[in-house]
């Protein structure tokens, strides 16, 4: 595999974002919960930074206000989540730190 093929696939996984979003499905099933999977979790404050730019009014058509009546990011706020690393050397890293903070 190239590195081609690794943005690629990164790409695809994150779009899934934004079409749950910009698309309107987060929108019309309210009780919908997303759990973002595989993919890490340190590009998600920028792209929800940047969806919120657009949604306030940047480039993107105000008619989108009527597909979503939110923020993006209030609704990944209420919404998503990512889950958390499932190997288990992690785990148990997990769960030392949650055993000293008791």
């Amino acid at each position: 595999m190239g590195p081609l093929f690794v943005a690629q696939v990164e790409f695809f996984c994150r779009q899934i974002l934004d079409h749950m979003i910009w698309g309107g499905v987060l929108e019309r099933h309210p009780k919908l919960k997303v759990v973002l999977t595989e993919q890490g979790s340190g590009w998600v404050p920028s792209k929800l930074a940047g969806m919120d730019y657009s949604y306030d009014g940047s480039y993107l058509r105000h008619d989108i206000r009527e597909v979503i009546k939110h923020r993006p990011s209030e609704y990944f706020a209420g919404r998503c989540t990512w889950a958390r690393p499932c190997s288990p050397r992690l785990r148990s890293r997990s769960a030392t730190r949650s055993a000293s903070t008791r």
